[in-house]
């Protein structure tokens, strides 16, 4: 999916919004056998970075906080988003129950995606704030 937001401001320009983003593909593959079931699921997320009000570096040092220039509203652009989500399940049917054993990872590539932007007081630069690292979740379910 590919898509495309503007908007109209109070100054009849028309700009970005944060809206403005990019692709996002998935896919899903299952295998029976039996009285079990084996899956791998895999989820790739790819988008163009988020819009973002750029940061006026000279207000946010007089102010010592991170300070927008409001006028130049979603000209910035954040650094392209990439994550990849894989899953792992074993399902096994018995008489009077299931049990199903998943290991699901998301962000397998470990990449630091950009979560936004803030001015550092301390440093006086601009720094980014980075989403979640791999996190492994392993899980179990019992269904009577």
């Amino acid at each position: 999916m590919i898509f495309h937001v503007a908007g109209t401001g109070n100054g009849h320009i028309q700009r970005f919004t944060h809206a403005q983003a990019g692709i996002t593909a998935a896919g899903n593959i299952h295998n029976s056998r039996f009285d079990r079931t084996f899956g791998v699921n895999v989820k790739l997320t790819w988008m163009g970075g988020h819009r973002e009000v750029p940061i006026d570096l000279a207000a946010s040092a007089e102010q010592g906080k991170t300070v927008r220039d409001e006028n130049r509203a979603f000209e910035g652009r954040m650094p392209d988003y990439f994550r990849l989500d894989t899953g792992f399940r074993i399902r096994r049917n018995y008489e009077h129950m299931t049990t199903t054993l998943s290991l699901d990872i998301q962000n397998t590539t470990n990449r630091e995606n950009v979560f936004g932007r803030y001015y550092d007081d301390k440093s006086d630069t601009v720094k980014y704030s980075y989403q979640a690292p791999l996190i492994p979740i392993l899980g179990y379910k019992l269904e009577f």
